[in-house]
């Protein structure tokens, strides 16, 4: 079993012709957490009779209450299933010519997808270094090429920051890992930035679907099915999905032939899209009622005219009322805690019992993934050690 190597490797032909597992695992992950990982694949695929090329990609889970390393999900995707998804995808947006620039790491799949996609397309891939948004736009200007990127809302954010304007080389910007708030979305696309939105996942080998902004909603690429089940989870049928999904105690095999059910709740808009509500794992109970936070946090960052960069909603157990909610907010907001708290009681005011804020809290900075998005599950953890 192969371990993550430079981007180059996986531009060649001979990687995806192979037949043997490559496991790709963040740097940050310590040699013991590595190889506990490792072992974790390599017994699986010796138990199992695994046979094939297989890409083992570990996702977050930024979610999940939980971030511990058994509760970690490997997904094992076959290396003909996530090419499938890259060749979907290169043919939705009428990809031919082009340079795409690498500003992702490639043990996360928005990064090995941006290498699967050159790969398809014959062409070469520029890897940057960590992210710096001056500069990632000085080395674009001096290419010659026209660029394909790959953002995280996060980036956008840093590029509307300091006011970068689009250099003429950048084709399309693609969006995931997340929805842009319409407001950055407005600024980069003032600053000329070519921003397409798109939905997808780990499980799925990245984008599938593309956000439609004149209906306010995304549709799925051609040869993807949608639907929702009766909780209103999103149910997805893609050549690209994984195979296999591992946890230290338990496996999940998911069949290509059947619907995917995903973790986001979602509005069917009738004619084959549809609008994101949230994550499952956001909703909780206070006062005995089903309260969807993240619904609630748009509502709210809106009130306060605050973006989902700077600022957060997160719960924290309650005696009383199962949970209760706090606004937590980074250092670089302008006004004070105390104007804010002001303006949260307006916003309560506004709402019913059991959406109400019970406090703001600053934070120096926020616990953030590898891809810059904001670790839920270790912003909880921390809420609670202030208890």
């Amino acid at each position: 079993m192969n371990v993550a190597d430079e981007p180059s490797k996986y531009l060649s032909e001979q990687f995806w012709q192979n037949q043997e597992t490559d496991l790709l695992l963040s740097p940050y992950l310590s040699n013991d957490d590595k190889q506990i990982l490792q072992e974790r694949v390599r017994s699986f695929v010796r138990s199992h009779s695994v046979h094939g090329g297989y890409i083992g990609l570990a996702t977050s889970g930024t979610t999940q209450i939980s971030s511990s390393l058994p509760e970690k999900k490997l997904i094992l995707t076959s290396k003909i299933a996530f090419r499938s998804a890259a060749q979907l995808m290169i043919h939705h947006y009428k990809l031919s010519s082009g340079v795409w620039v690498l500003q992702l790491p490639i043990y996360h799949v928005g990064g090995l997808s941006i290498l699967a996609r050159a790969a398809l397309m014959n062409t070469r891939v520029i890897s940057m270094g960590p992210w710096d948004p001056e500069k990632f736009i000085h080395q674009i200007k001096n290419q010659q090429d026209s660029l394909f990127v790959s953002f995280v809302p996060t980036q956008v954010y840093d590029l509307i920051q300091v006011r970068v304007s689009c250099p003429r080389q950048v084709q399309k910007v693609f969006i995931g890992g997340g929805q842009l708030s319409n407001e950055v979305f407005m600024q980069a696309k003032q600053l000329g930035w070519p921003l397409f939105q798109t939905y997808g996942m780990t499980e799925t080998s990245a984008m599938i679907a593309d956000f439609d902004e004149v209906r306010q909603c995304y549709r799925p690429f051609s040869g993807i099915e949608v639907t929702s089940d009766h909780e209103g989870r999103l149910r997805v049928k893609t050549p690209g999905i994984f195979r296999y999904q591992l946890t230290e105690n338990r496996f999940e095999t998911q069949n290509p032939e059947d619907f995917y059910r995903t973790d986001d709740l979602v509005e069917m808009t009738g004619d084959g899209g549809f609008v994101l509500l949230g994550r499952v794992q956001n909703q909780i109970k206070i006062l005995g009622e089903l309260v969807n936070v993240q619904a609630l946090e748009q509502k709210v960052l809106k009130h306060l005219r605050l973006e989902n960069i700077q600022a957060t909603l997160a719960f924290v157990p309650d005696e009383r009322a199962g949970n209760k909610l706090i606004l937590c907010i980074d250092q670089t907001v302008q006004e004070s805690l105390q104007l804010l708290r002001e303006k949260l009681n307006l916003f309560n005011t506004t709402v019913v019992g059991y959406e109400r804020i019970h406090d703001v809290i600053s934070l120096k900075a926020f616990p953030r993934t590898d891809l810059g998005k904001i670790h839920r599950g270790r912003l909880i953890d921390y809420l609670n050690s202030l208890r």
